[in-house]
């Protein structure tokens, strides 16, 4: 037997009248919070009591973000630069060592067209361009040796024109080169 069948028809009709719901008055939400919080069911939430310290930990997150992006774009920056740089480096060296090639060659060939001039023809030229030649080998020389001076034969080769001795360059003996 069910509750249903013990009710009169008038007060089944009542019954299906009444409302399903009912809403609940408007205090009772924050008495009933309050209450929970009292007892210690509650805790107070963080952030909705204290707006000016979420202000700054948002502040701070963003300058965190920003800070971070920053650091990545510069490395990334830095990392693309340092292969430009090699690149470039790379290419300056073959440039120079073309240049030092064609340049030895061009010097090569002078001292060979010096050499097929007649003797006593033009000699204060002949010998102004010996002196031309000795002064660049010379050079050419010392800056083998600041290029490598761990060089021997390079070493030799400078002791010797500098002493115009060419004994120094069959000689074992080894110079240090001060710059």
């Amino acid at each position: 037997m069910s509750h249903e069948d013990e009710l009169t028809p008038a007060e089944r009709d009542a019954l299906a009248r009444m409302p399903r719901e009912l809403e609940a008055p408007r205090m009772l939400e924050e008495r009933t919070v309050k209450a929970l919080r009292a007892e210690g069911a509650l805790t107070p939430a963080r952030w909705s009591r204290r707006p000016v310290p979420r202000l700054f930990a948002v502040a701070a997150a963003g300058l965190l973000l920003y800070l971070g992006g920053l650091a990545t774009g510069q490395w990334l920056a830095t990392r693309q630069t340092a292969d430009a740089l090699k690149g470039l480096q790379q290419n300056n060296a073959m440039e120079a060592a073309t240049l030092v090639q064609r340049t030895g060659s061009a010097y090569a060939e002078a001292i060979a067209a010096l050499s097929r001039i007649p003797a006593g023809g033009d000699s204060q030229y002949v010998v102004q361009g010996q002196e031309v030649a000795l002064s660049a080998l010379i050079a050419a020389a010392n800056q083998i040796v600041k290029l490598n001076p761990d060089d021997h034969a390079a070493v030799r080769i400078l002791q010797a024109l500098e002493h115009g001795d060419s004994s120094a360059v069959r000689e074992g003996t080894r110079r240090v080169v001060w710059f």
